[in-house]
């Protein structure tokens, strides 16, 4: 056999074997190499990444932006404030509010929580005025951070809120 066809043939056969080594990691289960797959993070969590009532427990800061909707008029809001979560499913906090430039000051709310395994939140609170406010989120194992979304018609909303390792007055 010639030498270039020789050589060729190397290269093909070498060529396969590296593509083919690489479609078998790519193929491999993710739980081979630590990771959980696809299908197991929406079944089967080891238990250091689960979340409980206990996961969201202290107090956070939060800021977001919101535009609240009605008819044809858009309104823009913005708050900031704390919140303190009790680890068994109540909370309460202090926020202020800026609405279209108009400033409404330390506003108190209260709420509950339900926490599920897979680290999702629904958030129920009310404001002093009586008020209420729904939220979802989505939470760290650790609960360090959440993430939310608004959930009211007509109310288009969303922030971060992270957990303080001081603690606050009030909180």
């Amino acid at each position: 056999m010639p030498k270039h066809l020789s050589q060729l043939r190397l290269i093909i056969l070498a060529s396969s074997l590296l593509l083919g080594g690489l479609l078998i990691v790519l193929l491999l289960p993710q739980t081979a190499l630590g990771k959980p797959t696809l299908s197991q993070a929406g079944t089967t969590q080891k238990a250091e990444t689960q979340c409980s009532p206990a996961s969201l427990k202290g107090t956070y800061l939060f800021a977001f932006n919101e535009t609240l909707i009605s008819d044809h008029d858009q309104t823009q809001a913005a708050l900031a404030g704390w919140v303190a979560f009790d680890g068994t499913g109540h909370l309460y906090g202090l926020f202020s509010q800026s609405v279209n430039g108009q400033i409404t000051r330390l506003i108190h709310f209260t709420g509950t929580n339900t926490i599920a395994a897979n680290c999702t939140v629904t958030e129920t609170d009310t404001t002093d005025s009586g008020a209420i406010l729904h939220f979802d989120e989505f939470t760290t194992p650790d609960g360090s951070q959440f993430s939310f979304v608004g959930t009211d018609p007509q109310t288009v909303s969303t922030g971060i809120a992270t957990r303080e390792t001081t603690r606050l007055i009030g909180g």
